[in-house]
C-alpha cells in the first residue's frame, strides 16, 4: 500500500497516520477471531499481486487499504482491478449489499459504481451565544487548517518538493488530525 503512494511522492496511509500499523494490527486479530475479517488476495507468478483488506459485518463491508505489487508486468496484467473484481464476487456471493469504502476522494471508487455520501458534523453545545461563537470559530479555523495544510500544502506542494529534493514523507500534523476527528 505504502509504495503504491510513494511511487506518486506520498508517504501512504502507514506514514501519514500515526499508529496506524498497530491500529490495524489490532483490528485485523479482534476482527479474525470473531470470523469478520476478510483479506482477498491475487497471486501470481511473481508471489502476491494484490490485496484487499475488509471487515465485514452483516450485509456490510468495510473495505480498507488496497495494495498492490509495484511491477509493469503486474500493472500490464490490471492486477488491481482484478483483486477489486474478485473481492466484490466474493463479497456478493457471501450476502454483502453494502461496501463502505471509507472517507476520501478517490476516482476508483467511483469506477466500480460507488459514490460519494456526505459526511456531517453533529455539535453538542450548550447553551449560550458564547458556546455557539466558540464552536463556530473552532469549525472555521479546522476549515482553514484543512485547506490550506491538507488540500494546498500536503496534498500539492509536499509531493512535488519531494520528487525536487528527496525528503521522506512525515505523519499528518496531529492538530489537523484532531479537527477532523
Amino acid at each position: 500500500h505504502n509504495a503504491h503512494w510513494q511511487e506518486r511522492g506520498y508517504g501512504g496511509h502507514y506514514v501519514d497516520w500515526p499508529g496506524a500499523a498497530d491500529f490495524y494490527r489490532e483490528l485485523a486479530a479482534h476482527t479474525a477471531e470473531d470470523g469478520l475479517l476478510r483479506v482477498d488476495r491475487l497471486h501470481g507468478t511473481p508471489g502476491e499481486m494484490a490485496s484487499q483488506f475488509s471487515v465485514v459485518a452483516g450485509d456490510t463491508a468495510h473495505w480498507r487499504l488496497p495494495a498492490r505489487m509495484l511491477d509493469p508486468e503486474v500493472d500490464r496484467l490490471a492486477a488491481g482491478n482484478v483483486i477489486y473484481l474478485l473481492m466484490f464476487e466474493h463479497m456478493i456471493q457471501s450476502g454483502v449489499t453494502r461496501i463502505e469504502a471509507g472517507r476520501g476522494d478517490y476516482t476508483y471508487k467511483i469506477d466500480y459504481g460507488g459514490r460519494y455520501v456526505d459526511v456531517r458534523r453533529l455539535l453538542v453545545l450548550r447553551k449560550g451565544r458564547v458556546h455557539a461563537v466558540r464552536a463556530w470559530l473552532l469549525l472555521t479555523a479546522s476549515d482553514l487548517l484543512h485547506l490550506g495544510y491538507y488540500r494546498i500544502y500536503f496534498s500539492r506542494l509536499i509531493p512535488k518538493i519531494r520528487a525536487v529534493t528527496g525528503r521522506k514523507p512525515r505523519p499528518l500534523w496531529r492538530i489537523w488530525i484532531r479537527s477532523r476527528v
